[in-house]
């Protein structure tokens, strides 16, 4: 069920029609088959996409950053 709604979320963006799940978070009860909504707003503090990000590009993976003994 929800990899069809997936779908249809895709489909919808791909034709430019339609009203996207922007901003917004769908959320399924499957015990009691009842579909919820959460409005989300966006902060603008976000250190990725907010009004001044401070992280601007990935992690290079190749590059462990977590192991310890290699960043001493």
């Amino acid at each position: 069920m929800l990899g069809t709604i997936q779908a249809a979320e895709a489909l919808r963006f791909l034709i430019g029609k339609g009203e996207l799940l922007v901003n917004r978070l769908l959320i399924f009860n499957a015990l009691d088959m009842k579909f919820r909504q959460a409005d989300f707003k966006k902060n603008p503090d976000c250190p990725v996409c907010g009004k001044n990000p401070s992280i601007k590009e990935l992690i290079d993976e190749e590059q462990p950053s977590c192991d310890l003994k290699k960043n001493r």
